[in-house]
């Protein structure tokens, strides 16, 4: 799901073990490189994403619902790793739409039993 840097960004990220951290309280760095705070900035270490969906939202960006995206990477996990995400405290089910992964997780059949 990406070439070059972006692939090896999107495979160590993806692991249904990770538990990203923020450091920056910014709203103006969101994506890419673009707008990188320079020199010193106070550090707010936070669970990430800090912000909800929406606040990720890129003017014109004509994207799947947030709902589709934790499919997606459900899917991922099982294709990579052969593993979920736990129950209860991946930040993915709050920030892709917590009541419906819920409702679609249990239809899920793992690929190994």
């Amino acid at each position: 799901r990406g070439w070059g840097r972006f692939f090896f960004e999107h495979w160590i990220h993806l692991h249904p073990t990770v538990r990203p951290c923020d450091l920056y309280p910014g709203r103006e760095f969101m994506w890419g490189k673009a707008n990188v705070p320079e020199g010193d900035y106070v550090k707010e270490l936070r669970m990430a994403p800090r912000f909800d969906f929406d606040t990720f939202n890129i003017e014109g960006w004509d994207h799947k619902p947030k709902e589709a995206f934790a499919v997606d990477m459900i899917w991922e996990f099982d294709m990579l790793y052969d593993q979920r995400p736990d129950e209860k405290n991946w930040w993915g089910w709050e920030f892709y739409n917590t009541t419906y992964v819920e409702m679609i997780q249990p239809s899920i059949e793992p690929l190994t039993t």
